[in-house]
């Protein structure tokens, strides 16, 4: 995989990771390309990939002169993280008791 390719991949899940941590908030906008190319150390090409990508993906609405918008229908409906067919569950355990804990982990994961 050449370097730009493994670059804007990273881009990639960075913004995916960025719209299902935002997809549920009312300010759906997404960082500039100038932030992304600051923030995440790449250039400004390897952006664009990674956010033509998502566009072509519907999970990103680009406006021109206004920004880009996470695609709230798409997103909400689409299962992000690669995990497509799979079920995510969240759990929160409180207690002390290590080995309930443990077995009630392993009956979630089989």
């Amino acid at each position: 995989m050449k370097e730009l390719d493994r670059k804007s991949e990273m881009v990639y899940r960075w913004v995916r990771a960025y719209i299902e941590e935002n997809k549920f908030s009312s300010n759906t906008k997404i960082p500039s390309e100038t932030v992304l190319t600051r923030k995440l150390s790449v250039s400004r090409e390897t952006v664009r990939r990674a956010l033509s990508r998502l566009t072509e993906e519907g999970l990103l609405l680009r406006v021109k002169g206004s920004g880009t918008y996470i695609n709230k229908e798409v997103a909400l409906s689409w299962e992000l993280g690669g995990s497509e067919g799979r079920t995510k569950i969240g759990l929160i355990l409180q207690g002390q008791d290590g080995n309930a804990n443990s077995s009630l982990m392993d009956g979630i994961r089989s």
